[in-house]
C-alpha cells in the first residue's frame, strides 16, 4: 500500500526552439517522467512539432503550458516577437529578433508592450490547437517592474495555473550530477524545506549540428550546451532511472493542474483563497 507524501512537477522547457529540443521532449514525455511541457510560442520549430505533441496517447500526454518568452539568448539561433511590426517597441533588435537578455528588455520595452507580447503568444498557441493549462516565463522575467502583476492577472483571466514560486518552489538539485539525483535525494530536500510540491525543470535536446552551435551571446563558442542537454535527454529516457520515480511509494509525479487542484482543496479546507 502506497503512502504519497510529496509531489514532483517535472517540466521540460523550450519546446519549439528546435527540432532537437522537440524530439528530446517528446521522448521524455513518452518515457513517463516529464509531466509538463513549456511551449515557446515564437520558437522556429513550434508548428512542425505541435502535432506530434498533441498526438501523444492520453497515458503519455503532459500538461502543456505557455513558456512566455521575451528574449533570444543564443548567438547563432534566434527568434523574435509575435506582435505585428510597429507594436514591438523596445522588444526587438534591428534584425527583428528579441534582445538577448530580459535585463536588456527591461531597459527598452514598457511593461505594457511585454504583456501584449505574452498575450499574442498565448493566442498563437491556441490558434495551433494547443490546450494551454499553465504559464511560466523563459529566463524568469517576472521580476521586471509592472510585469508580474500583469502575468498573474492574465493567468487568472485565462484560467491558467501560474507557476508561483511560493506555491511550487524549484528543486535545488542538478540533473547533471553523476550519479543523477534519485527519488531519495528529491524527497530529502523536500522534507528538509517542508514543501509538499516542487518543480524540477529540464531542457533536454538531442545533440545535432544546431545544438552544437548554441552558445550564449557574448560567450565563446563551445559545445557545452549540446553536451549538457544531450545528457539530460539521456537521463530522462533512461528506463531504470525513470522507473525509480514512477514506482516510488512516497513520491508522485504531477502536472500543474493536478497540483493546483490539491492546493485549492487544501486552501478551502483551511478557509483561505488559493488565488489570493
Amino acid at each position: 500500500m502506497t503512502s504519497i507524501e510529496r509531489y514532483l512537477l517535472t517540466r521540460a522547457d523550450d519546446f519549439g526552439a528546435s527540432d532537437g529540443a522537440n524530439q528530446a521532449i517528446l521522448e521524455a514525455a513518452r518515457s513517463g517522467f516529464i509531466r509538463n511541457v513549456g511551449l515557446m510560442a515564437p520558437g522556429p520549430a513550434l508548428k512542425e512539432g505541435v502535432k506530434a505533441l498533441l498526438d501523444l496517447p492520453a497515458s503519455q500526454r503532459p500538461s502543456l503550458g505557455l513558456h512566455a518568452t521575451i528574449n533570444s539568448e543564443w548567438e547563432t539561433h534566434r527568434w523574435g516577437p509575435l506582435l505585428p511590426q510597429g507594436k514591438t517597441e523596445g522588444l526587438a533588435r534591428a534584425d527583428g529578433t528579441f534582445l538577448p537578455f530580459p535585463k536588456l528588455t527591461a531597459e527598452t520595452a514598457s511593461p505594457r508592450t511585454i504583456l501584449k507580447e505574452v498575450e499574442a503568444q498565448l493566442r498563437h498557441l491556441r490558434t495551433l490547437g494547443v490546450p494551454v493549462e499553465y504559464m511560466d516565463t523563459h529566463m524568469g522575467f517576472a521580476w521586471i517592474p509592472g510585469v508580474r502583476e500583469g502575468l498573474v492577472s492574465l493567468a487568472r483571466e485565462e484560467g491558467l495555473v501560474w507557476n508561483d514560486a511560493d506555491l511550487f518552489p524549484s528543486l535545488k538539485l542538478s540533473s547533471r550530477e553523476d550519479p543523477a539525483p534519485g527519488p531519495g535525494e528529491v524527497l530529502a530536500q523536500m522534507r528538509s524545506r517542508s514543501i509538499d510540491h516542487a518543480v524540477w525543470v529540464f531542457h533536454p535536446n538531442r545533440r545535432d549540428p544546431l545544438s552544437e552551435s548554441l552558445h550564449v551571446v557574448g560567450k565563446e563558442p563551445s559545445d557545452l550546451v549540446a553536451r549538457q542537454r544531450e545528457q539530460e535527454y539521456r537521463l530522462l529516457t533512461h528506463p531504470a532511472w525513470v522507473k525509480s520515480f514512477l514506482h516510488h511509494p512516497h513520491l508522485r509525479l504531477s502536472t500543474y493542474p493536478e497540483a493546483a487542484q490539491r492546493k485549492c482543496k487544501g486552501s478551502e479546507e483551511n478557509g483561505t483563497n488559493f488565488w489570493g
